[in-house]
């Protein structure tokens, strides 16, 4: 019995509980070893244990190719840089940002995954929904990086075709 009652007292001060839902405990007030004294030996119980673990990127090439879109949509073009835009074409980061600047919003479907190669359709909405761009194409997903890839027009609606997208 008091072996079962040490080792659940070991496991609830010893935190076997998730980090991030771990609090402190009060403070616990400990009497001093003479009993006739009126002191008390004050003892303060750990703080909060903070969660320093961050959740690993995916590296996954489906999963890469899906996060540089979703920044690209939500203009976070240094994550999208990042990300591997980069490596597509020759080309600054001031003119990779540019190329978006008629973009409203990429809507993007996987159609294959092949190891580390992506095939994608992307239908890019374009100056404020008068234009809607269809784009076809692969990328290369190398260590959780975009390493290359190609884009070509498939079709264009209400504008002009711009040719090709983000060459390798």
């Amino acid at each position: 019995m008091r072996w079962t009652v040490a080792l659940l007292v070991l496991l609830v001060l010893g935190g076997c509980t998730e980090p991030a839902r771990r609090t402190a405990a009060p403070a616990t007030t400990a009497p001093t070893a003479d009993p006739s004294t009126a002191q008390a030996t004050t003892t303060a119980a750990p703080t909060t244990i903070p969660q320093t673990t961050q959740s690993p990127k995916p590296t996954d090439p489906e999963t890469v190719v899906r996060r540089f879109y979703a920044a690209i949509n939500h203009r976070d073009y240094q994550t999208a840089w990042a990300l591997g835009g980069k490596n597509l074409g020759n080309r600054s980061y001031q003119t990779f940002v540019a190329g978006f600047a008629d973009t409203d919003h990429d809507d993007l479907r996987i159609t294959a995954v092949r190891g580390q190669l992506v095939d994608v359709r992307l239908i890019a909405t374009q100056d404020g929904g008068t234009r809607h761009t269809v784009y076809a194409g692969t990328y290369r997903v190398v260590d959780g990086i975009i390493s290359g890839g190609h884009l070509h027009v498939v079709h264009q609606t209400g504008g002009s075709s711009t040719g090709n997208c983000d060459p390798a």
